[in-house]
């Protein structure tokens, strides 16, 4: 059977290829090969001559059509057979041993050479200045004080020596400090008031017109007699005009049995350090026949 097909196809190889070359070339068709004993005995009737049928009317030749040539057909496809695969398993790899972390080597601490102590050059201390000896201001020398009598009122007093005394007024005088920021007024009365209190008291309105700019009444007190004599006094402060200074005002009246006498003493603010130790000292000096 082999046989058979290699020389059926090993024929139309054969008959393509010389039809193919002489519609190439335009060369005549080679003749009609010899017929192969192998294919006339495998197909029967190839190669014999068949009976001639009876003839008929004669036909007209028509041109016979040159044939197409035959397609070689393509081989059949080997089929390979089917490769499973075969999973190769992965060699075990054998773990390495660990390895015995070796120990830390501690290091040893090398001594360091004890240090030569470097002298440092002390220090020429600077020559200490000798201090200016400091000026002691010295006090002041206190004035002197003088005595004052006042002959017709029969008065004395003790006076700075230098506070300014005028008594020209037979009814006044009046005792300046420096600059008149103190001072101390005497007014003499020839008749008596009928009670030391009431005349106080009757005294305060004047004195509120007078120091109309500001007034303040800070105390007072009464020393009265049954007969109306004794002693009485006003505190305030006091301003009479805007111009001038506020002044810590004291009044004293005396009520004797014939008549009467008013102390009073005035120190501007700013100055009663200075000056209100010395008016306190006037007005406790009075002493005579009053």
């Amino acid at each position: 059977m082999a046989n058979l097909a290699s020389s059926v196809l090993r024929a139309v190889a054969l008959l393509s290829a010389a039809a193919l070359l002489a519609a190439c070339s335009g060369a005549p068709a080679l003749s009609e090969p010899e017929p192969d004993p192998d294919l006339a005995a495998a197909l029967p009737g190839l190669g014999t001559t068949a009976p001639s049928p009876d003839p008929g009317p004669t036909a007209t030749l028509v041109p016979t059509a040159t044939p197409v040539p035959t397609a070689t057909p393509r081989p059949t496809p080997v089929v390979l057979p089917t490769l499973t695969p075969t999973a190769v398993p992965n060699p075990t790899v054998t773990p390495a041993p660990t390895a015995t972390p070796a120990p830390t080597p501690t290091p040893t601490p090398t001594p360091l050479p004890p240090a030569t102590p470097t002298a440092v050059p002390t220090a020429t201390p600077a020559p200490t200045a000798t201090a200016a000896p400091t000026a002691t201001a010295e006090p002041l020398p206190e004035p002197a004080w003088v005595t004052y009598i006042h002959e017709a009122a029969g008065v004395r007093l003790e006076v700075p020596s230098d506070w300014t005394i005028l008594d020209s007024d037979p009814g006044r005088v009046d005792l300046l400090g420096p600059g008149e920021y103190a001072a101390v007024h005497i007014f003499l009365h020839e008749e008596r008031a009928a009670s030391v209190g009431e005349w106080a008291a009757s005294a305060v309105p004047g004195l509120m017109e007078y120091h109309r700019s500001h007034f303040e009444l800070l105390g007072q007190r009464v020393e009265e007699n049954p007969d109306g004599t004794g002693v009485a006094a006003l505190v305030y402060w006091g301003r009479s005009a805007p111009e001038f200074c506020l002044t810590y005002r004291l009044h004293i009246f005396v009520v004797s049995e014939t008549r009467g006498l008013v102390l009073e003493s005035r120190v501007c603010e700013e100055f009663m350090e200075e000056y209100q130790p010395v008016v306190e000292r006037i007005l406790k000096s009075p002493s005579g026949g009053f």
